[in-house]
């Protein structure tokens, strides 16, 4: 039997969990007798690699300088397979057990494996160090023998063990080194892996990133609203359309049914939101209804086991491509507001089902809505968000919750952006024979832009993170929203201003934003929604105390 080692990574997450693998480091199959033979130097029998998909992947990057080898293994050494600096941004949670019968045993890690455990995991600081991207590399000169680069990236605790029957390593390469040694690195990010079966590698050689890379029934990367937020920051850097497609699909098109939805809709639909094989949307708004989302006119009527939906939802985005829709629809005309709606699973081509044109808007014209007209379309009984009636608009409101701090943050890093480019405009120009970053009423504008940024990025993180604890934050998320939306319309006005005549102009980023960023005080509850969600919020509090 031959001598293998699988590379694994894992990302701890410091309040509640662990997540052990996201990569699998120097791994021993070999039982009790064989470990004697590897401690002797013996060579064992041959053995066949894992069995993986064996998919042509993208061309390989070129390999750094050798990193210093670690000594393992008699007569055998390795080069550090992962990107970091073990002890200040990645560590080893867990080593080999190496005896494979009852408990748990190390023979140079003591304590610290779980039994069966066959590998050695690193794990990275957070999943922004993922997001952000950590190099697996080859840890040995070496052949490609097989990949694996199609599974989502996700918790593996999520699922129930039968789900990664014969797909434990997730992502993976595996290399052959000699005739006796290979290498196994699992649980990289989809879509990362960057060499190919065949392909001859020297010790280094990047082969794709850290990822999670676990299917699993749902799919995605099971972030927290904290790391939701950071990654929603940097997405606000390049252009709020952008977002929107990604953001309203992952975010209001999905989260209905992930917070309400039954187990059998999650596993149904969630996968293909998670992955982008479907798109999705979130049908609230209407024609006569706006920020009055209780007086929902949309009419499902109960036909046997379906429901007969009649309406016309507005400005909804991704409705030209969406594939799967959340519709809130009136299922008891006789119960006035929230009380009577019902959201609904509807798929893209159940008949009755057509699309208005896309609308033309001021800004965030990438980001693509439309009207979506249900005419006697019918939808399954079953594909009630929840199984149950009535309960519609608390869905929607738990949606929005979670979608204002969303875009909350999209506000945050489009200011930071805005104030980036502003700096750096008014360093280069000069005005008056200096820069006119050194006049005072130029530097007020760039103090008052960066000192709004930074307190809407610490509002949003502090509400995200109560969030994450299980706390009620409709009141925070609302004044998020408010502050966020507004403030970086200040901030982009002051933008153009600096710019002058430039920032009137399409060949600068500026003219754009200021246009995009004009919607944040519309959507997802007007500033004067918000206005009113606080101040009825501290009344019930006062109510109370």
């Amino acid at each position: 039997m031959s001598r293998k080692f699988i590379l694994r990574v894992g990302l701890p997450v410091l309040i509640a969990f662990v997540i052990t693998t996201v990569w699998q480091f120097i791994a021993i199959r070999e039982l009790k007798g064989e470990l004697a033979a590897l401690q002797g130097g013996q060579k064992a029998p041959a053995r066949p690699p894992p069995k993986l998909d064996r998919r042509a992947q993208t061309a390989p990057t070129p390999a750094p300088p050798r990193r210093p080898a670690l000594a393992f293994a008699k007569g055998k050494s390795f080069a550090l397979p992962i990107e970091c600096t073990p002890g200040r941004d990645c560590w080893m949670p867990n080593y080999v057990d190496a005896d494979p019968g009852k408990g748990a045993r190390d023979y140079v890690g003591g304590s610290r494996t779980y039994d069966g455990h066959k590998g050695i995991d690193f794990a990275i600081r957070d999943r922004r160090a993922m997001t952000l991207g950590v190099a697996v590399r080859a840890a040995a000169d070496g052949v490609v023998l097989a990949t694996r680069d199609a599974m989502a990236d996700i918790d593996y605790k999520l699922l129930k063990p039968e789900a990664l029957k014969g797909r434990e390593c997730g992502n993976a390469v595996v290399v052959r080194h000699d005739a006796d040694w290979r290498t196994q690195y699992c649980h990289m990010r989809a879509g990362s892996v960057a060499v190919v079966k065949g392909q001859r590698i020297p010790t280094g050689t990047r082969l794709g990133l850290v990822g999670l890379s676990i299917p699993e029934q749902y799919g995605g990367l099971g972030l927290t609203m904290e790391e939701e937020v950071l990654v929603a920051f940097e997405l606000g850097r390049t252009s709020p359309a952008f977002r929107s497609l990604m953001g309203t699909n992952n975010g209001i098109g999905a989260q209905g049914i992930l917070i309400d939805g039954t187990e059998e809709q999650k596993q149904k639909y969630v996968p293909a939101l998670a992955t982008g094989e479907v798109i999705g949307a979130f049908c609230l708004t209407e024609p006569d209804v706006g920020s009055d989302s209780g007086a929902v006119k949309t009419r499902a009527q109960r036909e046997g086991d379906h429901y007969i939906l009649n309406g016309t939802k507005r400005y909804i985005t991704n409705g030209p491509h969406a594939g799967l829709f959340t519709v809130m629809a009136r299922t008891d005309p006789e119960i006035q507001g929230g009380g009577g709606v019902t959201a609904f699973i509807v798929e893209g081509d159940t008949p009755g089902i057509s699309r208005g044109k896309a609308d033309v808007k001021m800004g965030q014209k990438g980001a693509h809505t439309c009207d979506i007209i249900f005419d006697n379309c019918r939808v399954p009984a079953e594909n009630i968000v929840g199984g149950k009636e009535g309960v519609g608009f608390k869905t929607a409101m738990k949606v929005l919750d979670r979608g204002r701090l969303h875009i909350s943050a999209i506000c945050v890093g489009v200011a930071t952006r805005l104030i980036e480019d502003a700096v750096n405009f008014a360093a280069e120009r000069k005005q008056f024979g200096k820069p006119i970053i050194e006049h005072q009423l130029i530097q007020a504008m760039l103090a008052d832009s960066r000192a709004e940024m930074f307190a809407g990025r610490s509002m949003v993180l502090e509400a995200a993170r109560s969030k994450d604890r299980g706390e009620k934050v409709s009141l925070d998320a609302s004044c998020c929203k408010l502050f966020c939306s507004e403030m970086v319309g200040r901030v982009a006005d002051r933008a153009v201003q600096i710019h002058g005549g430039a920032g009137y102009m399409a060949d600068y980023a500026v003219e754009r934003f200021y246009r995009d960023v004009r919607l944040f005080r519309i959507y997802e509850g007007t500033t004067q929604i918000q206005q009113i969600v606080i101040a009825r919020e501290l009344a019930r509090q006062a109510a109370q105390s």
